[in-house]
């Protein structure tokens, strides 16, 4: 299969485990419009989450194919994206045959790339992401370990991509997206107080969904504040 250059984004990707998160970098990565890859890459999905996949297939008929299997979606393209459970990712992968020179990306927060790599042997370009879920409408971020150019223009396609060399660095990061749940709290929160006090439920949701937005978008260069 012909490689491409090492700092392009691969011109095939296949997604073992079709969830929220692994289907969010597909939609991203083949949304039409700005942003847009060229050429666009071709997806082939698993059968593992097949409501999932059926959709991007539906959406996307021209970029997506659903293959019979696991290994199918292994044997056919450049770059394995594996994004089941973690719980599952021993018994997903011991049956895969990878070969010398695959890229292989996972997303399940726990598997960095040395046990990646153990897992998909002859494999050996692995890389560790974490995309978040806004990464669909490519305004996403993704942390990513280690830096590599094909991976960072994967993941750059669908919004901010934070590439760190130390595995150490990349888990001590990683803390920071617990913090997703305490701002979506705080939105719904100041959304409910408004409401209570008279406010249409309409406009509360589209003051403070924007007023958040807002905030999100001023703090997005950290070079912008005086810490």
């Amino acid at each position: 299969m012909p490689q491409t250059a090492p700092d392009v984004l691969p011109a095939t990707l296949g997604l073992v485990g079709v969830g929220t998160i692994g289907s969010s970098v597909i939609r991203g990565l083949l949304t039409p419009g700005p942003g847009l890859p060229e050429p666009t890459p071709r997806v082939v999905l698993s059968p593992r989450g097949a409501a999932k996949a059926a959709e991007l297939a539906g959406d996307f008929p021209s970029h997506v194919v659903i293959a019979k299997s696991n290994q199918e979606v292994v044997d056919s393209v450049e770059c394995v994206i594996v994004a089941v459970l973690f719980k599952q990712v021993n018994e997903v992968m011991k049956g895969l045959v990878f070969r010398e020179g695959q890229k292989v990306v996972t997303l399940v927060a726990g598997l960095l790339p040395k046990k990646l790599q153990e897992l998909s042997s002859p494999a050996s370009d692995c890389v560790s992401a974490i995309p978040l879920p806004a990464v669909a409408r490519r305004s996403g971020s993704t942390l990513l370990t280690p830096p590599r150019p094909w991976a960072q223009a994967l993941f750059g396609t669908c919004g901010k991509c934070v590439p760190v060399e130390s595995e150490a660095e990349f888990k001590r990061l990683l803390c920071v997206t617990t913090l997703m749940g305490d701002f979506y709290k705080r939105q719904l929160t100041a959304q409910q107080w408004l409401s209570s006090n008279g406010v249409a439920e309409e406009d509360a949701a589209a003051w403070v969904g924007a007023t958040f937005a807002t905030f999100a978008a001023d703090s997005r260069e950290a070079e912008a504040w005086d810490v």
